[in-house]
């Protein structure tokens, strides 16, 4: 995990063997929707920036868990 600059965000790194897009889309399914803009992924990088600003701690604790489950998922595939 990096620092991201600007505003109340941190920067998730990933293996980046795994597709952020196929991440994005089985988080979706669980009504978290990661936007195209916040994902990361080319040769040397496999990353999203995660605003959470906005969030109080249980939506923060919630969406983890969402993101969380998402990327064993992905990994599952």
């Amino acid at each position: 995990m990096a620092n991201a600059s600007g505003g109340l965000a941190i920067w998730l790194e990933f293996n980046p063997k795994i597709s952020l897009v196929k991440l994005a889309e089985a988080a979706e399914k669980n009504d978290l929707y990661l936007p195209k803009t916040s994902l990361y992924q080319n040769r040397d990088t496999c990353a999203i920036r995660f605003g959470f600003g906005h969030l109080n701690e249980e939506e923060i604790e919630i969406v983890v868990k969402t993101l969380k489950n998402a990327y064993d998922a992905t990994l599952n595939l």
